[in-house]
């Protein structure tokens, strides 16, 4: 039986879906397993006083994480 790329990644789609939404019995998906362990990160931004270096310190912050920034300036 001959597979195609086609059927291969049709099926490698739907397999990660399922395991994804917890369709297969005996699976949990990685957001499952970060959910269960929460724990406190400590986050380095390069160059956190930019465009979006701000609003990553601030969701990081609101997370429970410890930031340290490092820039130039």
């Amino acid at each position: 039986m001959g597979t195609d790329r086609r059927s291969f990644l049709k099926l490698s789609v739907a397999a990660g879906g399922a395991v994804g939404l917890g369709l297969v019995p005996g699976s949990m998906s990685a957001g499952q397993a970060r959910r269960s362990t929460p724990r406190a990160l400590r986050i380095l931004i390069l160059g956190g006083t930019g465009f979006i270096g701000p609003h990553q310190v601030r969701y990081a912050l609101a997370r429970g994480h410890t930031v340290t920034l490092f820039n130039r300036g």
